[in-house]
């Protein structure tokens, strides 16, 4: 899993931290493998027909990790190798 971000906001008043970014996951799914004959790219409500993990940050007081992903920008590739990469757009405060 790799965050990168793209901007961040601090708040002294409040001792807040707030980060925007990309969420990355990639994994393998050999249930995908060989079934396609060229990389496809999902996005939309279309996202929530294949499995996804939950992610979720430990430290946080408020996420978006959980919003469905029509509301952020978010979508996934599936190369033929069943190589999934799954990219969210992420707000994140801490």
């Amino acid at each position: 899993m790799v965050l990168s971000i793209m901007r961040t906001e601090m708040t002294f008043l409040f001792q807040e931290f707030k980060v925007f970014g990309y969420l990355r996951q990639q994994w393998k799914d050999d249930r995908l493998a060989g079934k396609l004959d060229k990389t496809i790219t999902i996005k939309g409500e279309n996202i929530n027909r294949l499995w996804l993990p939950d992610p979720f940050c430990y430290n946080a007081r408020d996420s978006n990790l959980m919003q469905p992903d029509s509301a952020v920008h978010s979508k996934v590739s599936v190369d033929v190798q069943g190589n999934v990469l799954y990219t969210k757009g992420s707000v994140l405060l801490t």
